[in-house]
């Protein structure tokens, strides 16, 4: 065990010589302590710094969904014209619908038929529609077609489900029966396009 004055070595200090060590170790710690003072002035400004392009980058993230909103509004508004021009021009010369009968179609080539037709038009209500007359002609209800022309010659074969079958409203209500009784679920008919 070193005695009081003696370094670990065995060797022994003198007071001024612990005071000069003391002394220089103090104002290390205080060089320390300064440079730990501008260090943590750098890390706030820093911190600053970050906070405020987090604010900006926010911001123009803001911007962009509104930007992306504005596109999409204008993109549905361009459709809406289109569709529209397309009606006003599709309907010159139009003679209009002859019902006509189809008799080699069995139920499943009916399905197939309206998801191959309308299963790919977008908006969700649609698809649900078209799940809706699937299910209306797997449970036999007929389906009427018609032939849209037009005086230069152009023919539209247009079909559409009949009145629904007894089979179909039973196989809703199983649907919707629940815990909480005949309607505990909802059933969506969707809407044609």
């Amino acid at each position: 065990m070193t005695g009081m004055g003696e370094d670990v070595w065995g060797g022994e200090f003198t007071p001024s010589e612990v005071d000069e060590a003391v002394a220089s170790v103090s104002d290390e710690v205080l060089a320390l302590r300064k440079e730990n003072e501008i260090l943590n002035g750098c890390l706030i400004a820093e911190q600053r710094e970050t906070d405020i392009l987090r604010a900006k980058v926010a911001e123009q993230a803001g911007v962009i969904e509104t930007l992306k909103d504005a596109v999409h509004g204008g993109n549905v508004r361009i459709k809406e014209l289109e569709y529209q021009f397309r009606g006003d021009v599709h309907m010159i010369g139009y003679l209009g619908e002859f019902p006509i009968e189809i008799s080699n179609m069995t139920p499943a080539d009916w399905a197939i038929y309206f998801i191959g037709s309308y299963g790919q038009i977008e908006g969700e209500h649609h698809k649900v529609w078209v799940l809706d007359q699937v299910a209306r002609i797997l449970h036999g209800t007929p389906v009427k077609s018609t032939e849209a022309k037009w005086d230069n010659g152009t023919v539209e074969l247009r079909c559409m489900t009949g009145e629904p079958t007894p089979e179909y409203h039973q196989w809703v209500a199983e649907g919707r029966d629940g815990e909480d009784g005949p309607n505990t679920y909802d059933y969506d008919e969707g809407t044609a396009p």
